[in-house]
């Protein structure tokens, strides 16, 4: 599966790709090696001079993570690497600004939402007896 959307204000575009397949096709839009990385995650960026546009482009190989948790833990690794190369492109520094907060929460929830397979279900927690 890949998805695609576009990151306002910052007028840059998000690529997503959970294949081999679908990795390779969004590569090779942009004239890079199809191969598919080694790694359970990876997020590259790609200046496209003739639309003047950002574009951050991340692989989740779902098939390598067996527990929705460790899916998790890469969607939102590679969503970090996602904001942060999307923010050096336009010369903005990382900070702790809330700005940057919600850059990442952003795309990691979009990321989320576009994982195949992925459901995510809020059980009450476990109480603990007190003695």
């Amino acid at each position: 599966m890949s998805a695609s959307t576009r990151i306002d204000p910052y007028d840059a575009r998000l690529h997503y790709a959970t294949n081999p397949d679908e990795w390779a096709r969004i590569r090779k839009r942009f004239g890079k090696s199809p191969e598919t990385p080694a790694a359970i995650g990876r997020t590259d960026k790609f200046w496209d001079s003739k639309t003047c546009r950002t574009h951050m482009i991340v692989w989740v190989d779902v098939a390598k993570h067996p527990r929705a948790d460790t899916l998790i833990n890469t969607i939102t690794h590679e969503g970090y690497h996602a904001a942060a190369g999307l923010l050096e492109g336009l010369g903005q520094t990382l900070d702790e600004s809330e700005a940057v907060a919600y850059l990442v929460d952003w795309i990691t929830t979009w990321l989320v939402r576009h994982t195949p397979g992925l459901v995510i279900t809020l059980t009450p927690p476990e109480t603990e007896e007190t003695p």
